[in-house]
């Protein structure tokens, strides 16, 4: 799309790329972590839970289960350790609590230990008798 201005034609910067000042002779990709705004004048950081792991994106993308993204601008999600679980916000993972466990990483839940079986700490990957 061209918008004319006076005797000057100027376009509109391409998706994932961004011009931040007037009369600007190119267009700039939008780095990984990062997608593109409507208004075309710079690019937002990927919200936590969030990522984008390559330049010149039009949407940041939401973080699979068992992972998560703690910080904005992440290019990877980060898989939650054996013993903790992921949330529904995909910002961070939770401890498993006291008296259930998880043996794998990407979790999404925590296991009631078995009868006669216990964990009398937080975030462990396993019950013991």
């Amino acid at each position: 799309m061209t918008e004319s201005v006076g005797n000057t034609t100027c376009n509109v910067c391409e998706n994932g790329r961004f011009a931040a000042d007037i009369a600007q002779d190119r267009c700039f990709e939008c780095p990984a972590g990062f997608q593109d705004t409507n208004e075309k004048n710079r690019c937002d950081s990927c919200l936590k839970g969030t990522y984008q792991p390559a330049p010149q994106a039009t949407l940041c993308l939401d973080c699979e289960d068992g992972k998560y993204a703690a910080d904005i601008s992440m290019q990877f999600c980060t898989d939650c350790p054996a013993g903790w679980e992921d949330t529904n916000e995909k910002n961070r993972c939770d401890s498993c609590p006291k008296g259930t466990y998880q043996a794998n990483p990407k979790s999404t839940d925590c296991i009631a230990c078995e009868n006669g079986k216990f964990a009398a700490d937080i975030s462990l990957p396993f019950c013991t008798a």
